[in-house]
C-alpha cells in the first residue's frame, strides 16, 4: 500500500483541528415506502462458502431495521472548504468472512492505506472493475 501525508491545500485553507469543533452533525437515515425484498445470498460456487451458514443470509443492498437504514454514508457538501484534513494513518480493512465482504461499506480518504483480508478457508478470484473512480 502506498501513504503519503501530500495534502491538496487550497489557497487560504487551514488544518481542521477537531478540539474546535463547534457542531456536531447525527444523521438518522430513514426508509420511506415500500423496500425492495432482499433476497437469499447463494453460497452454491463453493460447498465451504455454503458450510459457514447455518441459516438463510440475505442480501445487503437495502438493510433496514424499523424503517432506520445502514450501510449509508452522508458527506457536507458545502461549508467545509476552508479546512484541510489530514489523510488517515491507519488502514481500513476489507475482509472475506463467510464468503461476505465485512464491512460492507466503508469510506477511505484519498492515500489512506486499505488492508484487503481473506478470513475465509477458500481462495476468493476477486476483482474490482471501477467504471467512475480509480
Amino acid at each position: 500500500h502506498h501513504t503519503s501525508s501530500i495534502n491538496h491545500l487550497p489557497p487560504g485553507a487551514t488544518a481542521y483541528d477537531p478540539a474546535t469543533a463547534t457542531a456536531t452533525i447525527v444523521v438518522k437515515a430513514t426508509a420511506r415506502g415500500t423496500l425492495p425484498r432482499m433476497r437469499p445470498v447463494k453460497f452454491d460456487a463453493d460447498a465451504k462458502c455454503g458450510e459457514q451458514h447455518k441459516e438463510e443470509v440475505l442480501e445487503q443492498g437495502v438493510v433496514a431495521k424499523d424503517g432506520r437504514l445502514a450501510n449509508v454514508m452522508a458527506y457536507v457538501a458545502k461549508g467545509a472548504e476552508r479546512w484541510t484534513y489530514a489523510t488517515p494513518t491507519t488502514a481500513v480493512t476489507l475482509d472475506q468472512q463467510g464468503c461476505m465482504y465485512l464491512p460492507h461499506v466503508f469510506t477511505v480518504m484519498v492515500n489512506q492505506p486499505v488492508t484487503i483480508r481473506n478470513s475465509d478457508p477458500v481462495m476468493h478470484n476477486i476483482h474490482a472493475v471501477p467504471k467512475t473512480n480509480d
